[in-house]
């Protein structure tokens, strides 16, 4: 009984010492190409948003007394946020900056929003929530269900569906459906393009589909296999296709931005 009670105690012993002696398993880091990136930051890394948005818009309007007039307005805005990965498979984060800049400076309405990755592998899902603070207008609250389809090592697919609410004097309902594929030419440079369609009220013969283009350049961190900073630029028509409307194409309304995420891994 001693020399089994013995030999017990020395293979606890042994046991405990290679457990505490072994490496610690690293957290995931978030991978270099965007194409690789999961649906969610990674545990303990923190993402710093910064863009500068341009809308433009003009109306062209005819009338027999005047003939064709056209309009034009042009807004500049300045947005800034930040997001965090509390686990591999949680992130949460904020729009803290919703400024308008031009042609009146304004505060606009910041959100907070949270995300949870349920499916991991080449085919990812998860959901989200986010909410609009009513700083200016009515409170918003937006439920999504995002879906990232990785095609091999340098491609992927991001879509989903998304209901809006806003709770103004009646109940306000977007449904909203965005495609986005993007793909890397190498591990720094990827390009892609976006469109989908929103559906205002659930009025489908108000659907619109949104069309636009995307390219960035991605600064590796230290090691090279991590990124510390992407710098982007996108060209959108945010209601490109409308069915419904008297003009079945709408190239009046465009958006040009610019802007940068910054990666730091706590």
């Amino acid at each position: 009984m001693k020399i089994t009670g013995g030999r017990c105690l020395v293979g606890a012993l042994v046991g405990a010492a290679l457990t505490f002696g072994a490496p610690a398993r690293a957290d995931e880091r978030l991978p270099l190409p965007l194409a690789r990136r999961p649906l969610t930051l990674t545990r303990n890394t923190l993402r710093i948003d910064g863009s500068l948005v341009i809308n433009r818009a003009s109306v062209t309007v005819t009338s027999p007394l005047v003939g064709s007039v056209t309009a034009s307005s042009t807004t500049v805005g300045l947005n800034g946020g930040a997001g965090y990965g509390i686990t591999d498979d949680l992130e949460a984060g904020a729009q803290v900056l919703p400024l308008v800049l031009s042609p009146d400076f304004a505060y606009g309405n910041p959100t907070v929003y949270g995300r949870f990755r349920f499916l991991r592998g080449d085919f990812e899902m998860g959901g989200e929530l986010s909410a609009v603070i009513p700083v200016r207008g009515s409170f918003g609250l937006n439920v999504g269900l995002p879906m990232l389809l990785h095609i091999g090592e340098v491609g992927r697919l991001d879509t989903g569906v998304a209901l809006g609410l806003v709770f103004g004097d009646s109940l306000g309902k977007t449904l909203a459906v965005p495609v986005a594929y993007s793909h890397n030419i190498n591990p720094n440079i990827f390009f892609g393009a976006r469109t989908g369609f929103v559906v205002p009220e659930f009025k489908f013969d108000a659907l619109t589909v949104p069309l636009g283009v995307f390219g960035g350049y991605t600064l590796a961190g230290a090691g090279g296999n991590t990124p510390a900073l992407d710098a982007f630029l996108g060209f959108d028509f945010p209601a490109f296709l409308t069915p419904g409307g008297a003009s079945a194409v709408n190239a009046n309304i465009f958006t040009i931005s610019a802007g940068i995420r910054y990666f730091l891994a706590l």
